[in-house]
C-alpha cells in the first residue's frame, strides 16, 4: 500500500512539474545570474484533474523541497478543487494563504502545511491573487542554503534505506528532506530525457547508481560531463523504474 502510495505520488508530481514548466514557472534561469534550483515563480501552483487527492500533499511537499518555494497542488473534480500546500522555513504558507480565505470553502493547516477546498472557477483568481501577494516578500526568503545531513556511498542507497527514508513522510517545513553527500563520484554516462532534465550513471568505487539533474538546477549539468569527478550534495527518492534514484541539489566538482 505504501508503495504504491508513493508510485501515484511520483507520476502527481512529474505531472504537476510538466505542467509548472509549460507555465513558465520552474524554467531556471541562466547559469550568468543565478544559483542553482530557483525558479521564475515564487508559489507554485499546480492543478489537474484526475490527480489522487490522497497524495497531493506529498507531491506537494517533494515539490516544494526540491524547488525551494510553496508548492500548492489541487486535484480537480468536476466543479471543485481539493489542494494541500506545503512551504519552505522562511515562508509563513497559512498567513499568505488567509489572506485569500475567501476564494476558500475549506481551509485549515499551520504554517508550513495547509489543507484546501475551493469552487474551480476561482483557480484563476488563487493563482493571481498568490503571486501579487507573494511578491511582497523579500528575496532573501527564497535563497537556498544548502545543509547535508551526512555522507552516504552509493553502495548504501538501496531499497532497504529508501523504505527506512520514506517513513519520515511528509517532509516540508519542520521536517526538510534529508540530503547526502555522495563523495567522489564520477559520471560513467549521462544522457538527456527530456527538456533540460539530464540523468547520470555515477560510480563513487562502491557501486553505480542514477542521478537525476531536474531543470530547476540544470545549470549542474554543465559542471557534471562525463568523466567529471565529484563530491554531490543529493536527496533520495523512491524511482518506479530502477528502485531508487538519487537527486542532485548541488555538487562540487
Amino acid at each position: 500500500m505504501n508503495a504504491e502510495r508513493q508510485r501515484i505520488g511520483l507520476e502527481v508530481l512529474d505531472a504537476a512539474e510538466a505542467q509548472l514548466a509549460r507555465l513558465g514557472a520552474i524554467d531556471a534561469v541562466t547559469a550568468e545570474d543565478a544559483e542553482p534550483g530557483r525558479a521564475r515563480h515564487r508559489v507554485l501552483i499546480a492543478a489537474g484533474e484526475g490527480w489522487h487527492k490522497g497524495v497531493v500533499g506529498l507531491a506537494a511537499g517533494r515539490l516544494a523541497n526540491r524547488h525551494h518555494r510553496p508548492a500548492l497542488i489541487l486535484s480537480i473534480e468536476g466543479e471543485r478543487c481539493v489542494g494541500s500546500g506545503r512551504s519552505i522555513p522562511t515562508v509563513n504558507l497559512h498567513e499568505r494563504l488567509e489572506s485569500v480565505r475567501d476564494l476558500f470553502t475549506n481551509f485549515g493547516g499551520h504554517e508550513f502545511a495547509c489543507g484546501f477546498a475551493l469552487e474551480r472557477r476561482n483557480l484563476p483568481a488563487l493563482r493571481e491573487r498568490l503571486a501579487a501577494c507573494f511578491a511582497t516578500i523579500d528575496e532573501d526568503a527564497f535563497r537556498r542554503e544548502a545543509e547535508a545531513d551526512g555522507a552516504l556511498t552509493v553502495a548504501a542507497i538501496n531499497a532497504e534505506l529508501i523504505a527506512a527514508h520514506e517513513q519520515l513522510q511528509p517532509f516540508g517545513a519542520g521536517n526538510a528532506q534529508p540530503r547526502f553527500v555522495v563523495r567522489d563520484a564520477e559520471v560513467v554516462n549521462r544522457r538527456t530525457f527530456a527538456p533540460d532534465c539530464t540523468e547520470l550513471s555515477v560510480d563513487d568505487g562502491t557501486g553505480r547508481g542514477v542521478a537525476i539533474i531536474w531543470p530547476s538546477a540544470k545549470v549542474l549539468a554543465g559542471r557534471l560531463e562525463r568523466g567529471a569527478r565529484a563530491d554531490l550534495l543529493v536527496e533520495i527518492e523512491p524511482d518506479s523504474w530502477c528502485g531508487v534514484r538519487m537527486t542532485v541539489v548541488d555538487c562540487c566538482v
